[in-house]
């Protein structure tokens, strides 16, 4: 959360510092918006000393839906970063529905 990939998508603040699920409240993007949410950090060590670390935060779609997102419960967005030994993210990717601090 704390690398400059992290950073960069303003993960620093949102999301537990530990591996758990939080309340949490989403910063919209563009207009200034809030939406209420659940966000969980968690890591996935591997046997070679490397982890993938995983910030999902889920939310109401009746209280914000973004383009090709149903109006339903349950919509959520992760990040995952594929970080080696040394603590340096390797990789990294976001998937699911489009999140609202992404609202330009």
């Amino acid at each position: 959360m704390s690398s400059p990939e992290g950073k960069a998508v303003g993960l620093d603040g949102l999301f537990p510092k530990q591996a758990r699920s939080a309340a949490c409240v989403i910063q919209g993007g563009g207009p200034g918006f809030t939406v209420a949410g659940t966000c969980a950090s968690r890591v996935e060590p591997a046997s070679d000393g490397s982890a993938v670390a995983s910030f999902v935060e889920t939310w109401d779609g009746h209280a914000f839906h973004g383009p090709g997102s149903a109006a339903t419960p349950g919509l959520s967005h992760t990040w995952e970063f594929h970080v080696d030994g040394s603590e340096h993210v390797t990789s990294s990717r976001s998937f699911g529905d489009f999140p609202p601090q992404l609202v330009k």
